[in-house]
């Protein structure tokens, strides 16, 4: 048990030093130039309505989980939860409202305005940033709602 635990501890150091240097190594211009980040309808949507929803895909060590073990599964899922957090503290100060955060796939949804997209544009944890739709209510939240 307690090596079990010893080499858990290590495989979660390991993607902790991972994460970091893939946070790190990119802003000092060692990464080859990219597309924008966020497109430009995504842009646009913002400037108009003030706010866009959006699904912001992360730089996270991501598997298909159910190829992997569960002390695995757990590290994974402890990574996406740190990138999540990186990428909640950038946005301090800025603009948006989080709509889903996911445990298993390295993403968040987001609403966020012009500002937040600017630091999501620039953000190293960020890989993609595509425009959401709000979720269509179930048809008994649709009864619901109409029900007087």
């Amino acid at each position: 048990m307690k090596e079990t635990v010893r080499i858990l501890r290590a495989y979660n150091l390991l993607l902790a030093v991972c994460f970091i240097a893939a946070l790190l190594i990119t802003p000092l211009g060692i990464a080859v130039a990219q597309e924008a980040k966020v497109p430009a309808e995504v842009w646009e949507k913002a400037q108009i309505a003030g706010t866009v929803l959006v699904v912001v895909g992360l730089k996270a060590p991501w598997q298909p989980e159910g190829r992997l073990s569960k002390e695995v599964v757990v590290a994974q899922r402890q990574a996406i939860a740190a990138a999540q957090s990186y990428l909640l503290t950038e946005l301090a100060g800025t603009k948006y409202r989080i709509t889903r955060q996911y445990e298993n796939i390295p993403g968040i949804a987001l609403e966020v305005g012009s500002d937040a997209l600017a630091v999501l544009e620039k953000s190293a944890a960020v890989v993609n940033v595509i425009q959401d739709r709000p979720a269509r209510p179930s048809p008994e939240q649709g009864a619901a709602e109409k029900t007087p």
